[in-house]
């Protein structure tokens, strides 16, 4: 109590408790170097934030625009948004409701929901996406949609869940390797769950591949599949608004093997 300065600590008997004989505690006095000590860091710790997003901006940037990594070259600037989960509806509306509880990357079995950083923008902070770098929507699955607890995604029925189109996939045909190596591949067709991504005749006896965009529901097992590195041949553009695909192909799609697998 001696030490206390600002008069918060005191004694009072027992029987003056609630008697409305004690007075109130001096008020606490904020000196002008608590004000100023208080304003810097929150200052500070805004700064470092943003900080930390522009640096994690910049570094994506870079990782896109690196050459002579893996097979390929660049990936000519093209920018592709986030996909959102089946049964989202739409990014602003999924932007919306979601709270960010992870539910639905935890029950993910294939592992595609992940936190985003800056892909939404600030507003889209952690919650989640479609990572097709890291795997793929599997076609029988409308997993994240029965554990969602706020709506954010919608549950589907696996029918519909199967024809809701998420984004289309964009083929590059210059960075396929087929065109750049003349090696044989069709990973990516192998693994469309749609028949949306087809191989048909190209030269010297290879095909390549080739995509009918009212069939592909933007899965990204074909941008999983693909060996092309650091940027893939053929990537899911998301659609803001989700759609409706044809599906005249139903073949669940298997899980496309790791890149080191193929003997090119």
């Amino acid at each position: 109590m001696p030490v206390c300065t600002e008069g918060g600590i005191g004694l009072v008997w027992k029987w003056q408790r609630g008697a409305g004989k004690t007075s109130a505690p001096a008020a606490s006095a904020v000196t002008p170097s608590d004000a100023g000590r208080r304003a810097f860091i929150g200052a500070s710790t805004l700064a470092l934030t943003a900080a930390a997003g522009v640096a994690g901006v910049v570094v994506a940037e870079a990782g896109r625009r690196r050459r002579g990594q893996g097979r390929g070259p660049q990936d000519q600037g093209i920018v592709f948004g986030p996909v959102c989960p089946p049964g989202s509806k739409s990014v602003e509306r999924f932007l919306d409701v979601c709270t960010a509880c992870h539910l639905c990357v935890s029950a993910c079995p294939t592992g595609v929901l992940r936190p985003a950083s800056l892909e939404y923008g600030w507003a889209g902070l952690t919650k989640p996406q479609m990572d097709f770098s890291k795997s793929f929507c599997n076609f029988d699955c409308n997993r994240c949609g029965e554990v969602c607890p706020e709506g954010a995604i919608l549950p589907l029925a696996l029918a519909e869940k199967k024809t809701t189109q998420l984004g289309v996939a964009r083929f590059r045909r210059r960075m396929c390797i087929v065109h750049e190596a003349g090696t044989a591949c069709g990973a990516c067709a192998e693994h469309c769950p749609t028949g949306a991504v087809h191989m048909v005749p190209f030269c010297d006896g290879l095909t390549i591949p080739q995509v009918e965009p009212e069939q592909c529901i933007g899965c990204g097992a074909c941008e999983y599949a693909c060996p092309v590195r650091p940027a893939r041949a053929i990537r899911v553009e998301a659609l803001p608004v989700h759609g409706r695909a044809i599906v005249v192909k139903d073949k669940p799609a298997e899980s496309p093997a790791p890149v080191d697998d193929f003997p090119f």
